[in-house]
């Protein structure tokens, strides 16, 4: 059988030891003040003592850290959105003053190139007749047609170019004119 470790503030133990005695050795020093005064006689409450005093200054430090912290990634997050929203601003700035100057450069072309051709459509479409107008039209029609059939050619294989089905010898090339 394991016997449990005898209590040192009992009298059987102590051997004659007063009672006093007994529980100023039992006694933890709690603050500093009472460490720095337990330094003359040091024992194992004294070594308790230290231990949870230092354990306590651990986990003060360690709030105090995570405070911090918990504000610096605060300040930070701050920081990364001040950021965000001036470069923001920069582009909006730099979007409006190219569209400020496309506009511009519009305007001022079209101011002067409206000026001449209202005047010279006017004029030639008054002197015109309905019947030659339309001539205008269908000829404007024609060549509209024209350039999208070009624009088309290229796109488009002629069935002389098709490749031969299996088994059919390939066709001979066209003969130049």
């Amino acid at each position: 059988k394991v016997e449990p470790l005898p209590n040192m503030a009992d009298e059987a133990v102590l051997g004659g030891i007063e009672k006093k005695k007994a529980a100023e050795i039992s006694h933890i020093p709690a603050t500093l003040e009472e460490l720095k005064d337990s330094t003359s006689d040091w024992n194992l409450a004294s070594d308790a003592g230290l231990l949870t005093y230092l354990q306590q200054i651990s986990g003060k430090l360690l709030s105090r850290l995570r405070d911090v912290q918990t504000e610096v990634d605060g300040l930070v997050s701050d920081s990364v959105e001040a950021d965000v929203r001036v470069h923001n601003t920069f582009n909006d700035l730099l979007m409006l003053s190219d569209t400020q100057f496309i506009e511009n450069r519009i305007y001022d072309e079209d101011v002067q190139d409206e000026a001449g051709e209202k005047e010279e459509t006017d004029a030639a479409e008054a002197e015109k007749s309905p019947a030659e107008q339309q001539e205008i039209t269908l000829a404007r029609y024609k060549e509209a047609l024209k350039l999208g059939l070009s624009s088309l050619d290229p796109l488009i294989k002629p069935a002389e170019e098709a490749p031969p089905a299996e088994g059919e010898a390939p066709a001979p090339p066209p003969a130049k004119k």
